[in-house]
């Protein structure tokens, strides 16, 4: 072959090169969401404005650092693909451009994103862990994960659980070294310090030096969560009970299974009269604060709470305030609590928007669903008509 064909050769195949990785990239930003796609996710701000250039398969909700998992769906070469990537509140992809997304399909994070675990595959016998910097800095043979919401956790107050392959619950650091052997039959992931732990078919909770501070005496799992000093429990066949940090009862109240709610926060938790069937409020010893008369309520959220009552044969939703006054008349088919940035997602004849402490929409229903805001943002699902 001469040296004019070997040249011929070389330029083409740069072209063809060149060509391809021009096609590739525009192919991975491109978001293409096909027509069998019912619906696909956006991020909209606080005034309703849809960020751009975001179509999504999925989408968590934004870390405290500004940081949300997606999924997009792209054409390459005629085939449809996912593009798995983290994101920041532009949109922008902030992993390195050596990210290879079909490694991670399995993760689990929460707002606390110093170390984020994941695996490649379900079920899988090795837990990687990764920092902040979307560095791989850890892997930890020998789990069991079969399910990636029960069988690893989050990093949570320096921890995450995990299952081992001996079929039993512990917890490792960031470096992927345990710290607390796989000794539980199951565990929940840390808040305010402690863990539910089970030891023998029977609940109680350790610390983060594994020591136990609540014995194991109790049915049922319990979490710290919302004011984060009372946790609820079944503590007998059927029979729920608030205890405190140390494991004690705070009232002598037995509460009916689903009957009661955490207190989330404002000091206030939501519970169901056996008798009437209807709901109040308690405070922390027990003692209603907002007697027994909403069809249904939910937590109260920065002062306010949402409740329902039967007008004109249609259950609809409203707002009152810790004192039991109505400020928002009952309109909504369904209302959510009030984030800090003092929006509720709210329910009208079938679509979802957002609406302000007056009842006064912000954004209007237009949206099949939406999550609650979260660092100033919000993802809402659109049909694809």
């Amino acid at each position: 072959m001469n040296k004019k064909n070997i040249l011929l050769i070389a330029i083409i195949a740069t072209i063809v090169v060149v060509i391809g990785a021009i096609y590739y990239n525009s192919a991975v930003k491109e978001t293409d969401i096909t027509e069998h796609q019912e619906s696909y996710f956006q991020c909209i701000d606080e005034n309703g404005n849809v960020l751009p250039d975001g179509m999504f398969v999925s989408m968590s909700d934004f870390s405290k650092q500004g940081i949300a998992f997606e999924k997009r769906l792209f054409k390459a070469g005629g085939d449809e693909q996912v593009k798995c990537n983290f994101v920041n509140y532009s949109l922008d992809e902030v992993t390195p451009s050596s990210w290879d997304d079909n490694e991670m399909r399995y993760y689990n994070f929460n707002g606390d994103m110093e170390y984020i675990p994941y695996t490649t595959s379900i079920p899988s016998d090795t837990l990687i862990i990764m920092d902040s910097k979307f560095k791989k800095v850890a892997e930890v043979k020998g789990v069991s994960i079969e399910d990636e919401y029960n069988d690893m956790g989050a990093y949570q107050e320096g921890l995450i659980k995990v299952k081992a392959n001996n079929g039993l619950f512990g917890f490792v650091n960031g470096k992927g070294e345990w710290v607390i052997e796989p000794v539980y039959q199951d565990v929940n992931s840390f808040e305010s310090g402690v863990a539910a732990v089970e030891i023998d078919g029977l609940w109680g909770g350790i610390d983060t030096n594994g020591n136990i501070v609540i014995e194991p005496k109790y049915l049922s799992d319990f979490r710290y969560i919302g004011d984060g000093d009372i946790a609820l429990v079944e503590g007998d066949e059927d029979k729920f009970w608030y205890i405190d940090k140390a494991g004690n009862r705070i009232n002598d109240i037995d509460y009916s299974p689903l009957e009661c709610q955490y207190f989330y926060s404002d000091g206030l938790a939501y519970v169901k009269d056996a008798q009437t069937g209807l709901y109040g409020f308690v405070d922390k010893t027990g003692k209603y604060v907002l007697e027994p008369q909403f069809v249904s309520a939910k937590w109260f959220e920065n002062g306010l709470a949402a409740v329902s009552q039967i007008v004109d044969g249609k259950e609809l939703y409203g707002c009152i305030n810790q004192k039991g006054e109505l400020v928002i008349d009952y309109q909504f088919e369904a209302l959510s609590t009030f984030t800090e940035n003092g929006l509720a997602a709210a329910e009208q004849e079938g679509k979802w928007g957002f609406v302000d402490k007056s009842g006064n929409w912000i954004v209007e229903p237009i949206y099949k669903s939406v999550r609650n805001y979260s660092n100033g943002y919000a993802i809402v699902e659109v049909e694809n008509k």
